[in-house]
């Protein structure tokens, strides 16, 4: 019974029917999490009774009393059902509460509502609710009636992450900050978007196809990549937010009522929509019908929807967040490739040369470098302010010297307004990385000495929860000043010293040797192991995780593994390489 109960209310409550009842248009898009009703069996209803049973003992009302203590339970709940293996491969590090105060602190943020916020990878909503938090002290503090601040939120604070299940706790956050003002009521829809701030539609092009318009004339197209297909999007339709929802939400109603092409053409006539290529909303409609049928989901209309975001938000005055760490070598190949161009040609943050792809690997580059340039670029306002986590390798490693050019396409520099060091406090305590966060300034050309601050810790603190005022009374600041170690070469790593006078380097410290990455640890995937098999005894059947190491380089590769690409299967002792211990996890 309960089957049928679940089948009946998946159209109404996973599709986000009761919130659209309730006003709110986006808070579920889409059956991207309704996989267990194709998997359903006797174990999985008995899950899904007890699932109902623990959330049958919370109160509803806490979320409006305490919507604080709310949103570190979706923190937790998120990081708990995202397993950490997934999260380190996106280089996803959820930022503590008082690391991104201080970002906002450092960054200028007072909360002014007409300012423009952007988080291009919100992660569960972090510094989006923290940024509403500040657009309430300032509206108390200033007099602003409240039924003026729910448009100006909604407008002015805006979130794109990668991962559906982040944004989902995102939005969920959002709409806690909220709170009372839902209840001035009205439509919304939730800023906090499905997408790529990187790779955006307009990246892939305007691609012109011989397919024809309805006309016989030649359409052009914005090619969207995702795992199931290329979708070629008529480009006549992207000319605002509001068009694109529409015509996303006439596709997805279509496809849901079997509806034929003709028909599809002629509901966007009826509603005003552009649809003048006809043969390629045909297309479009065709591909997404087949994805229906061969049971890969009903999302996609939302997905083109929310990729689309990026293209029709304007230009903010802060940025802010804690963008993916992760490694060149790293990335999905297909994305390398697809971001290979924006680092080597577009902004020039890896050399150009004939193995472009190799010397990006070699080098030990990050994507991290590559969201501060795009985000500089495509979100900034010129003299807006950019406020991000970020790693330290970035201020004072040889592999990040493009990186410190400061110079956007155009010739647009920026500067480097100050630094924190928080390596010594290691505010992410289950990643061993170097943190720091910094603030640059769109517009303003780079000047040295830059202020470096490096952090210590006085005292005890829980890192993970500890509120902001806790923190500051257990750690120190010690000045320091930033300058390039080559005098000759502004873009080299910096030495940390703490007179603002350059320092020289003495003749024993010269030397003749360009480093572009230090000690290589690709191979410890040669002796990292994942446990297949353990039953408690002595031993256990192990395999090797090769992933990385075929990244690095496929000549080690093939000489550790064979050029077979099978991995090795044994039974170990219980201890060795670790077996015991990640047995347990």
């Amino acid at each position: 019974m309960l089957h049928y109960v679940v089948l009946f209310m998946q159209g109404y409550i996973e599709d986000g029917g009761i919130y659209r009842h309730l006003g709110i248009k986006n808070f579920l898009e889409g059956d991207l999490f309704s996989w267990y009703l194709d998997a359903w069996n006797d174990d999985l209803e008995k899950i899904i009774r007890q699932m109902v049973a623990v959330l049958d003992e919370y109160d509803p009302k806490t979320l409006s009393i305490d919507p604080i203590e709310s949103r570190d339970l979706l923190k937790k709940l998120y990081q708990q059902l995202f397993p950490k293996t997934v999260r380190h491969d996106l280089g996803e590090y959820y930022t503590p509460d008082w690391l991104a105060e201080i970002v906002i602190e450092r960054v200028g943020y007072d909360g002014e509502p007409n300012k423009r916020v952007l988080d291009p990878a919100c992660g569960s909503g972090t510094f989006l609710v923290m940024a509403i938090n500040k657009v309430r002290e300032f509206a108390d503090k200033h007099m602003i009636p409240k039924h003026e601040l729910l448009p100006k939120i909604l407008n002015n604070i805006v979130g794109f992450d990668l991962n559906p299940l982040a944004v989902m706790a995102a939005r969920t956050n959002y709409l806690l900050a909220l709170r009372e003002l839902l209840k001035l009521g009205g439509e919304i829809e939730i800023p906090v978007y499905l997408c790529d701030s990187i790779m955006t539609p307009a990246e892939y092009g305007e691609l012109l196809t011989k397919e024809g318009t309805a006309t016989g004339g030649i359409g052009q197209v914005q090619e969207l990549k995702t795992s199931a297909a290329r979708f070629m999007i008529p480009t006549e339709i992207a000319q605002s937010r509001q068009t694109v929802a529409k015509y996303t939400e006439e596709l997805e109603h279509c496809v849901r009522n079997d509806y034929t092409e003709d028909e599809f053409i002629s509901r966007l006539k009826g509603e005003r929509i552009p649809s003048e290529a006809g043969e390629l909303h045909k297309a479009l409609y065709r591909q997404v019908v087949t994805l229906k049928q061969r049971n890969q989901n009903d999302i996609w209309a939302r997905i083109i929807k929310n990729s689309f975001a990026p293209l029709f938000i304007e230009r903010v005055d802060y940025v802010l967040g804690n963008p993916p760490w992760v490694f060149w070598n790293n990335l999905p190949p297909e994305y390398r490739e697809q971001v290979r161009h924006l680092m080597v040609d577009t902004y020039e943050i890896a050399a150009r040369s004939a193995s472009t792809m190799k010397r990006l690997g070699s080098a030990g580059k990050d994507i991290s470098a590559l969201f501060v340039y795009v985000c500089l670029d495509r979100y900034l306002t010129v003299r807006g302010r950019l406020g991000f986590v970020i790693t330290q390798t970035l201020f004072q490693s040889t592999a990040a010297d493009e990186f410190r050019q400061f110079r956007l396409p155009g010739g647009v520099p920026f500067c480097i307004a100050g630094v924190d060091d928080w390596v010594k406090v290691a505010p992410f305590v289950a990643a061993a990385n170097k943190t720091t966060t910094f603030v640059a300034i769109k517009g303003e050309e780079n000047r040295y000495p830059v202020a470096y601050r490096i952090w210590e810790v006085i005292g005890k603190f829980d890192r993970e929860t500890a509120l902001i005022e806790e923190v500051k009374e257990n750690i120190r600041c010690r000045e320091a000043w930033g300058w390039p170690s080559d005098p000759k070469r502004a873009t080299s790593f910096w030495l940390i010293g703490e007179s603002q006078k350059r320092r020289t380097p003495t003749s024993g410290e010269k030397h003749h040797y360009e480093v572009r990455r230090g000690v290589e640890t690709g191979l410890e995937s040669a002796f990292r192991v994942r446990v297949l098999q353990y039953d408690g005894g002595d031993t256990a059947l192990v395999e090797n995780i090769i992933e990385c190491a075929y990244s690095v380089c496929s000549e080690r590769y093939n000489s550790v593994f064979g050029k077979s690409g099978h991995v090795m299967r044994r039974t170990l002792p219980v201890g060795v390489f670790g077996v015991k211990r990640i047995s347990m996890l």
